[in-house]
């Protein structure tokens, strides 16, 4: 399941509207070897740039700001494939994150639904 994000910072006004995309993807083996099951989400921002730290906290993947700025800085985290230690990286569209074997795909979107 592919799941999509919306992301926005205005003050007092919600951060996070997610949707659910019916897409499923499969885990593939290959010579008696297990490949580990990637997932790519879509996160639709609708500025930027945004800070990476805050895409993690508002996205669920921590609990916290301070968890995300620990983990980026232990370089458990990938910016379009390679390993990301700054806390405050300015994501722009077309940005990818690599995530405790996720990767998620940053898009500009132009406005939120239903608003």
């Amino acid at each position: 399941m592919v799941r999509r994000s919306l992301i926005t910072w205005q003050p007092g006004k919600a951060l996070l509207q997610t949707k659910l995309n019916p897409t499923k993807h499969e885990p593939t083996l290959a010579n008696s070897n297990v490949l580990l099951e990637q997932r790519m989400n879509t996160i639709d921002i609708l500025k930027e740039p945004v800070e990476l730290y805050k895409i993690l906290k508002f996205e669920g993947m921590t609990s916290t700001g301070g968890e995300a700025k620990l983990l980026i800085g232990d370089g458990q985290v990938t910016v379009n494939g390679e390993t990301e230690t700054r806390r405050r990286r300015k994501m722009m569209n077309g940005d990818v994150i690599g995530f405790r074997g996720d990767q998620f795909h940053l898009q500009l979107a132009t406005k939120l639904e239903g608003a």
